[in-house]
């Protein structure tokens, strides 16, 4: 346990010279041969009770942190192979744009809005709406039909700092959030205008790269990976509905970027 603390801080320290993520997702791959190691690894990891940390360990591939730095990261991953695991870091920090025409298509979307989604929680739902009225200023009966169907958008339309602080929040009471951008196209350019402004993307197939499908539809949604695992293994499957086409190709091209098979179909009535 000592070395493992020590390679934390090391970690820690070392990683802050550098500029990094501070978006990143631990994904425990794999237990190997010692589960009851890693399932007090991720017990002591994430402060959850014995049964919630082998909830997490039985349901491979999961998420054990996210939103966490890179250092945070890396050192998860060193303790998580320490007790005998497979880990990976997964960042979600976008890329940055080098072809002039992908910044000019970006610039046609304003995302100045953000929805707070709940993607799961590991502590008993009763007492958690009781403890987050005041949190999200809605009624107990409104947070326990929220709780019942998550994932959920608890909050919309909020600037992103406004988003970010009520995600932490969130997470202090054992559940996990994330932040979903709501844009919108500005584009004026309306010469080519389909009659049809909303669609759908499909998972048609995920390929040979399952895992790497799970990770683009977690990213993509805003889901957890259970969630993203679910529509991956129902495929053929629909990953979001009324998007706009610029949108919908985008997502379109992201799926057959990580190996899966996907579609665009019109969604109007």
């Amino acid at each position: 346990m000592k070395m493992v603390l020590s390679a934390l801080i090391v970690l820690l320290v070392s990683s802050q010279v550098m500029a990094t993520c501070d978006d990143n997702d631990v994904l425990l791959t794999s237990y190997g041969s010692s589960k009851l190691n890693v399932v007090k690894a991720v017990k002591s990891i994430t402060s959850l009770g014995l049964k919630e940390a082998k909830e997490l360990v039985d349901t491979i591939p999961s998420t054990i942190l996210g939103s966490v730095s890179e250092a945070e990261a890396e050192a998860t991953v060193v303790s998580l192979e320490a007790a005998g695991g497979e880990a990976e870091v997964v960042s979600n920090c976008e890329e940055e744009s080098e072809g002039e025409e992908e910044s000019s298509e970006s610039s046609s979307f304003s995302c100045s809005t953000y929805a707070v989604v709940v993607n799961a929680t590991y502590s008993d739902k009763s007492a958690l709406a009781t403890s987050l009225t005041a949190l999200l200023g809605e009624s107990e009966s409104n947070i326990s039909t929220m709780l019942d169907s998550i994932p959920v958008a608890v909050k919309s339309d909020l600037d992103l700092e406004t988003a970010k602080a009520l995600e932490i929040s969130l997470e202090s009471y054992s559940l996990t959030a994330s932040l979903v951008a709501q844009c919108q196209d500005s584009s004026d350019d309306d010469s080519e205008v389909s009659s049809c402004e909303f669609y759908d993307v499909n998972l048609d197939s995920v390929g040979t790269s399952k895992l790497n499908v799970v990770k683009a539809i977690k990213s993509l949604t805003g889901l957890g990976l259970r969630e993203a695992k679910d529509i991956a293994d129902a495929a053929p499957s629909v990953v979001e509905e009324d998007l706009s086409y610029e949108e919908a190709q985008s997502w379109e091209s992201d799926l057959e970027d990580a190996g899966g098979e996907a579609s665009i179909s019109e969604s109007c009535d």
